[in-house]
């Protein structure tokens, strides 16, 4: 038979360690509190006045009786789960650890505006207009022929301390660039061709033939250069 008796913690510690507690049935009883989006769990064990009255016996088949008094405590344990985890207040989080972090510095870079100046800025152009370039080669029969070359903007410039033919092809990248010299020997050619000895970029002279839209341009041209020429 079973009795009440208020035990200490250092009892039930005891009797925990001593495997005794299996054969206890409590006056009180393990009820757990379920509210909506709250676990509370509330051990209620009640306390007993001290009196032999209520004294816990137990009570073993030996026929041996042990007793215990004390005070049981009464405690609460809450698990409280009711708070939410805001998905808002997760990316702010997030914001705020991203601006802590180093920013990277970004390297403006201003648009440059593109060198327009073509070099013949300072110079006096006495003739512009299209033209066709023809350089006279050798093939592998030993055959002599003109082949074309490119065709672009025919520049004639006069400057103080020299003259020169530019052509520029039509991206206005410069494909001729020769300095005039006595041994040019101008001469026209049908009726739009001009026949001329140009030096190449390696300094090399080659037979050549500027090919213009019609023979007032090559005549144009060829006494424009007769001048400058005469001017050497």
């Amino acid at each position: 038979m079973i009795g009440a008796k208020l035990f200490s913690e250092e009892a039930i510690a005891k009797l925990k360690q001593r495997s005794l507690l299996s054969g206890i049935k409590a006056h009180g009883s393990l009820k757990p509190v379920l509210a909506p989006m709250k676990l509370s769990t509330n051990i209620l064990i009640q306390s007993f006045s001290q009196n032999r009255e209520n004294l816990i016996k137990f009570t073993f088949g030996t026929g041996m009786t042990f007793e215990t008094s004390s005070t049981i405590t009464v405690f609460e344990e809450t698990i409280n789960f009711s708070q939410k985890i805001q998905p808002k207040k997760i990316a702010e989080e997030k914001i705020n650890e991203s601006e802590e972090k180093e920013a990277i510095p970004i390297e403006e870079k201003e648009f440059e505006l593109q060198n327009t100046d073509n070099s013949e800025e300072n110079e006096n152009i006495l003739f512009n207009n299209t033209a066709k370039l023809y350089a006279f080669v050798v093939d592998e029969n030993e055959k002599g022929r003109y082949s074309q070359r490119f065709t672009g903007t025919l520049h004639l410039n006069e400057c103080s301390d020299f003259s020169r033919i530019v052509m520029r092809n039509t991206l206005g990248k410069v494909c001729l660039n020769c300095r005039l010299f006595k041994q040019m020997n101008p001469s026209l050619q049908g009726q739009n061709f001009v026949k001329i000895l140009l030096q190449n970029s390696e300094g090399n002279y080659q037979v050549s033939l500027l090919q213009f839209k019609d023979s007032s341009l090559a005549n144009s041209f060829l006494s424009s250069l007769q001048q400058l020429l005469s001017k050497l």
